[in-house]
């Protein structure tokens, strides 16, 4: 978004403004399909409106939970736009936890996002609390994928806590904090690797830590 635009959308024609202005209120439907269809027409024909992207991330928060056919397509919707939109999303952290009876794409999906929106300190503290359960889990597929996003989160923490350091001019107190972090998922892994009977997922987090030891 272009701060000094005042009216980001003035250099739109007027049918184009008003098409965008009167689709917005029909991201208030109750049809999942008219709220996507609002929504891709926002993304790709609309402007890089910080208040259009949250409500957009509101309207598709409110709609993934449908069923599974339509939660898949919402979720990967969300996917797309949280990579570019992280703020939209951000207050709905919770809502991309995995559930015991979410299917396996559903899952794959959330931890994506869930690693996209670990971008303050306590989204990533939040995170990887979840992530402790989930490289647990019974499905190899996902455990393998959990395993890798802690590896993810402490190449991100490491980022986040450097930029709060040159904010707050307290740099060497926040690298340790993102080293604290590494150290404990270092040993959250090893655990995981004695307890584990899994040998593919043992191997996975085996490389994981290997990474992290390398960041430090």
């Amino acid at each position: 978004t272009n701060g000094s635009n005042i009216h980001e959308d003035d250099e739109l024609s007027v049918d184009h403004r008003l098409l965008l202005h009167s689709a917005m209120p029909l991201l208030k439907s109750r049809n999942a399909g008219v709220v996507l269809a609002v929504c891709s027409l926002q993304y790709y024909c609309g402007i890089s409106s910080v208040k259009v992207r949250s409500d957009m991330g509101k309207a598709l928060v409110r709609i993934h939970r449908d069923r599974r056919e339509i939660q898949y397509v919402v979720l990967s919707s969300i996917r797309t736009l949280v990579a570019e939109c992280p703020s939209a999303f951000a207050p709905f952290l919770h809502d991309f936890f995995v559930k015991a009876m979410d299917p396996p794409f559903t899952r794959l999906i959330k931890l994506d996002i869930l690693i996209s929106l670990a971008l303050e300190p306590t989204a990533i503290e939040v995170v990887l609390g979840e992530l402790r359960s989930y490289v647990r889990h019974g499905d190899q597929s996902f455990a393998c994928a959990a395993v890798r996003a802690v590896g993810r989160i402490t190449e991100l923490a490491r980022i986040v806590y450097d930029r709060h350091g040159v904010k707050s001019g307290n740099i060497v107190k926040e690298r340790g904090e993102s080293v604290r972090i590494a150290l404990n998922c270092l040993h959250g892994l090893l655990t995981l690797t004695q307890a584990c009977d899994n040998q593919v997922v043992v191997g996975e987090t085996v490389m994981v830590m290997q990474r992290i030891w390398q960041q430090l």
